[in-house]
Order: C-alpha cells, then sequence, then structure tokens
C-alpha cells in the first residue's frame, strides 16, 4: 500500500532521485517522454535522454510503446519525442509490425514528414525500411496544397525528397496534379486568412 503510493508520488514527479523501488522498463519510458525529458534545452541532456530513449524502447513492448508515441504527439511540445520513439521501433524487428500505422497515425503536419527522415537519418544516410516507407506514404495524402505550400522549403530533406522516398499514391487527379505542383516547387500560396483559421484551431 505504501509502496504503491510512494510510486504516484515519483512518477509525478520525475526530477527526483529518492525512489525506494526500480521502475519498470515501461514506466520509465513513459516517465522520460511525458515529462518532456525527451527534449531538454541542453544538447548534451538531449543526447543523453535519446541515448536512454533508445535503450528503453526494446524492453517495452510495441504496442505499449506505439500507444506512448501516438499519446506524446497530442501534445505539441512532446511531438519531437514521438517521432523518435517510431524512429527506435523501427531499428527492432519485434516493434517493426506496429511502425507503419504508429507512424502514420503520428504525423499530423507535413513537417513531420521531413523531420521524420531527417532523425531516421541522423547517423548516416540509410534506406527507409519498408515499413517506414508504408507510413509516410499513408501519411502523406492527409494534407491539402495549402498545408503542403505552408511548409519551410529550408532543410536537407524536402517533402519533395520524403514523397520520392515512400512512393505515396495521390487519392484522386486533383491531388495527383498538387504533388506535381510540389515537385517542381509551383506551389499554390497558402491563404494567409485560412492560415490564421487553422493555427486557431
Amino acid at each position: 500500500m505504501t509502496g504503491r503510493k510512494d510510486l504516484k508520488v515519483n512518477l509525478n514527479s520525475p526530477g527526483r532521485a529518492d525512489h525506494p523501488q526500480r521502475l519498470s522498463p515501461e514506466l520509465e519510458l513513459r516517465r522520460l517522454v511525458m515529462s518532456g525529458r525527451g527534449r531538454p534545452k541542453s544538447a548534451v541532456r538531449s543526447a543523453e535522454a535519446s541515448e536512454w530513449l533508445a535503450k528503453l524502447v526494446p524492453k517495452v513492448a510495441a504496442e505499449s510503446v506505439a500507444v506512448l508515441a501516438i499519446k506524446a504527439r497530442g501534445k505539441a511540445t512532446l511531438r519531437p519525442a514521438a517521432l523518435l520513439l517510431v524512429r527506435e521501433m523501427a531499428r527492432h524487428k519485434s516493434h517493426r509490425h506496429l511502425v507503419a500505422d504508429t507512424l502514420s497515425a503520428v504525423i499530423q503536419r507535413p513537417g513531420d514528414l521531413t523531420e521524420f527522415v531527417t532523425i531516421y537519418w541522423k547517423d548516416g544516410r540509410v534506406p527507409l525500411s519498408g515499413q517506414v516507407k508504408k507510413g509516410l506514404a499513408a501519411a502523406f495524402p492527409k494534407f491539402d496544397e495549402r498545408q503542403l505550400a505552408r511548409h519551410p522549403r529550408q532543410g536537407a530533406v524536402q517533402l519533395r525528397d520524403v514523397l520520392f522516398l515512400c512512393h505515396a499514391r495521390p487519392r484522386n487527379a486533383a491531388q495527383a496534379a498538387v504533388w506535381k505542383r510540389l515537385i517542381w516547387g509551383r506551389l499554390k500560396p497558402a491563404d494567409a486568412a485560412a492560415t490564421k483559421t487553422e493555427i486557431r484551431s
């Protein structure tokens, strides 16, 4: 009874180091991600947190990691951690079967497409796994021309690069035309008023 009460207190206070009993890998991973410690301001601490996250993922059931990634993506400040969780899932055979569906669910804006590939290539430009390609291909059609046009064109990975890599299929002829304009850099400018409305919502 007392042990369970102490566990709750420490989970709500992730900075405490006097926990009387060792947390399970799943609870450690959840605490790391949901407390925001997966994206600290210090570059050194950020690297340490990423390494810790990478070590914990294979120790936690694939279903639990997938649920955590989707839950984390629901909070804007935890978006990088959500993408990193999926990246680590893709490294392990025991977790790969859920990568496509989880990645598609986690990607909620065009920038997530390019950011995920950037994370995937952090340690070198390696081929995307089949599950990753499926997830990116499933997510790409979510976005209309206005949303794609709002995405900044700076960065090593561009939206057109992701499109070529994942071989996404357009839903209809209109979307196919939009993607052609994306490839040629001729997207129609996003409507300013519509952009403000989307940000507020």
